[in-house]
């Protein structure tokens, strides 16, 4: 009966991470909004791409306003884009950030934050950069 107690504990907090929004499988890391990503090409590649996204409360309302903060990093070597990408405000809480160029292949670490006021969101994700 305790293993069963135990196992239960263990996929409660699994579950209710589950159901948390987090975008194209990156990593909601918390606050008061909530970010959709999707990039273009997916998986991204060595040059140009581009990432939309959609920042919205977390309550579903678009936020029109939000500062957008995009870090670009290798986590191996320490090298982070020496350019801030472009942020375009599309209206309806979308966000176009781009062209962000990888200019090497390997595991890329983005780290977009929204931010309006004392509110903010963070959303994070590895990817794996091809030729």
């Amino acid at each position: 009966m305790k293993f069963v107690a135990r196992f239960l504990l263990l996929l409660v907090p699994i579950f209710l991470l589950s159901s948390c929004e987090i975008g194209d499988d990156g990593t909601f890391e918390g606050g008061s909004f909530y970010i959709d990503v999707t990039v273009s090409p997916n998986p991204p590649v060595v040059g140009n791409n581009t990432f939309l996204i959609t920042v919205t409360t977390t309550e579903g309302a678009p936020v029109n306003d939000a500062t957008i903060t995009v870090t670009v990093e290798m986590p191996i070597q320490g090298t982070v884009l020496a350019v801030d990408p472009p942020v375009s405000n599309l209206g309806s809480g979308q966000y176009n950030i781009g062209p962000v160029n990888f200019d090497q292949a390997g595991l890329w670490e983005v780290t977009i934050v929204a931010e309006r006021g004392q509110e903010d969101g963070v959303w994070v994700k590895e990817y794996t950069v091809t030729e």
